[in-house]
């Protein structure tokens, strides 16, 4: 197994104390049947970032690059991953089981990013919420030019003795993992994105949902408490967390096309998007698409209305 190492220059105070960043590659998506094949890792150590990663160069070896990385993870307390919830520490879960070591993640505390924003970019136009998006939207660029799926068939001929493919499967590993700093960034995007201020009051907007009867908005308000019964709508605020319901109503937009929409009930709204309607309404919904930009102005002019 090689172990490559670099001691890199960051500055990033977002970063929380005693925390470690992660991202593996994978020989496929089945925890039972397919194998870890490189580690990538970045943590500060003293006054350094240093970046490691743990490649194995035959099948035998990822045993070894386990006991490697939780040699290495036992010194931290907090593991940042991008979709690490959902994949990469599940997936070390079950390679160390296969390989007989005792090795979960119980008692360490995770920072997924891509958990923490996946719900929360309805304002940013995203087409998507995967790391490749979100790194163009940040203007993140990458000199690798593969996905993870593509370098699978690449590391098997590199295990074959093709020893020249070693710079595209680490290169990949290396953007993976050192970008994921940069993806900070996007927290205060979404902060100011989705922030509203009425008066001296903050209204930070974490989530927008619809349903065939109801428009839902929360998040979290510098008020500790608040209700109003006011246009169709239920407001309350508990400990600064928020809570909009609003009755909406579904017809048909077109032929083929289904809308749901909240009546204006007197508000100065506009619709955000090229989409006629009655002036009356609002839509919130075309066909399968919420229009979020829709409901957050709708939440702004509640707001004004009622403080």
């Amino acid at each position: 197994m090689k172990i490559i190492e670099k001691r890199l220059d960051l500055i990033n105070d977002r970063i929380p104390n005693n925390s470690i960043f992660l991202d593996i590659e994978t020989t496929g998506f089945m925890r039972t049947k397919n194998r870890i094949y490189l580690m990538g890792t970045l943590a500060k150590e003293g006054n350094k970032f240093i970046f490691r990663q743990f490649l194995t160069e035959y099948k035998g070896e990822e045993k070894e690059l386990l006991v490697k990385t939780k040699e290495l993870l036992n010194n931290f307390e907090t593991i940042i991953t991008f979709n690490g919830d959902a994949f990469d520490l599940g997936f070390i879960e079950q390679r160390a089981k296969i390989n007989s070591l005792d090795f979960n993640f119980q008692n360490f505390k995770s920072l997924d990013i891509y958990r923490e924003i996946k719900d929360k970019t309805f304002m940013l136009d995203l087409e998507n919420q995967k790391l490749k998006t979100i790194e163009k939207f940040l203007g993140i660029n990458r000199e690798d030019i593969f996905t993870g799926g593509d370098l699978i068939q690449l590391y098997y001929e590199y295990e074959s003795g093709n020893k020249r493919l070693e710079l595209p499967l680490l290169l990949h590993n290396e953007e993976d993992v050192l970008n994921m700093p940069k993806l900070f960034d996007i927290f205060d995007i979404i902060k100011d994105k989705n922030r509203i201020i009425v008066g001296d009051n903050l209204f930070d907007v974490s989530k927008i949902l619809l349903n065939r009867r109801f428009l839902k908005i929360t998040g979290d308000s510098t008020i500790n408490k608040a209700y109003f019964n006011h246009l169709s709508s239920e407001f309350t605020i508990r400990d600064n967390i928020f809570d909009l319901s609003t009755f909406t109503k579904e017809d048909n937009y077109s032929k083929n096309i289904k809308c749901t929409y909240i009546e204006k009930n007197g508000l100065d709204l506009n619709c955000n998007y090229n989409l006629k309607s009655p002036q009356e309404i609002l839509l919130v919904k075309y066909d399968k698409e919420i229009l979020y930009k829709n409901a957050f102005q709708y939440l702004k002019k509640y707001l004004e209305s009622i403080i």
